[in-house]
């Protein structure tokens, strides 16, 4: 069977938000405990700008960026390992560049900064996946090149 276009597009933006979630539920655990600040800041990020950016609806009429939550709550119900989130989240950026504008980039990074800062400022742990996202970010990955 196949599927068509439109669906596997769906399909695409459906991952491409989830992998988002997952992206902060790694910022969230950095330090090993998920704060309810950290969860307002990306909340209010996701609620605001996110869905100002992208207020597309899947085929149920949800908004495409509530994936963003839906799995960041999902994940932490689950006590989700995040170790390998950053890596898979540059596998994905890799696999589709063509979701990674320059105003999805700022919105990422200052999702991942809201979040961080929510609580008493960034630690160390913080401040490491925070540099990893944002050299991935920055990365040429999607050209083929390893810089």
């Amino acid at each position: 069977m196949e599927t068509s276009p439109l669906k596997n597009r769906e399909r695409l933006k459906k991952d491409f938000y989830q992998m988002l979630g997952e992206l902060f539920y790694a910022v969230a655990s950095a330090d090993k405990k998920i704060r309810r600040e950290e969860v307002e800041a990306m909340d209010k990020i996701v609620k605001t700008e996110w869905i100002a950016f992208d207020d597309s609806f899947d085929r149920y009429g949800t908004d495409f960026v509530m994936q963003i939550g839906m799995a960041f709550y999902w994940l932490a119900e689950n006590k989700f390992d995040p170790k390998n989130a950053v890596a898979d989240f540059g596998i994905f950026k890799k696999d589709h560049p063509e979701f990674f504008t320059e105003t999805v980039k700022i919105l990422i990074l200052k999702t991942a900064e809201a979040m961080a800062c929510a609580f008493a400022g960034k630690n160390k742990s913080e401040l490491v996946i925070l540099s990893q996202i944002e050299c991935l970010l920055n990365s040429s990955l999607e050209h083929g090149t390893n810089s």
